[in-house]
């Protein structure tokens, strides 16, 4: 039984870390028109002179792109969630026991980073153990 319990945390493990990000069905490096395919037209978009050159606001959840590219997705809405079905409302201890313990960058906000991504990470928030919010992040 210790084995099979134990193969079972490496192969959640494993999933996240050769997945690609996602929040919602939209992922990481998609482009505006596979977001709009997937999700539909925004109900408003804002465009940028930075990093973060478009932002596409749905109701639950928002888009962030570089040129073309989807570069993160954000989201504080309930029914949202990661492909391994971490969720607003879940537990903080969930997330880590599929991503790892994570980074803790400050009093529930912590880091968790894919093997796959190198540079794009999930960023959650949690008050009393309850996931708050969650980010997918990408630095340049």
């Amino acid at each position: 039984m210790k084995f099979c319990i134990t193969f079972l945390a490496f192969i959640s493990f494993n999933c996240f870390a050769n997945a690609p990000l996602s929040l919602n069905g939209v992922g990481i490096n998609m482009s505006m028109v596979d977001v709009i395919k997937l999700k539909g037209e925004p109900t408003s978009k804002s465009e940028y002179a930075d990093y973060i050159t478009d932002i596409f606001t749905y109701p639950k959840f928002e888009v962030h792109f570089n040129g073309d590219d989807v570069v993160g997705v954000y989201s504080d809405s309930i029914n949202i969630c990661t492909p391994e079905n971490i969720c607003i409302g879940s537990r903080i201890q969930d997330a880590q026991a599929l991503y790892g313990k994570g980074y803790s960058k400050s009093k529930g906000l912590y880091e968790f980073y894919s093997k796959q991504e190198f540079t794009c990470w999930y960023r959650v928030f949690s008050t009393h153990d309850y996931i708050q919010k969650i980010e997918i992040a990408c630095q340049p």
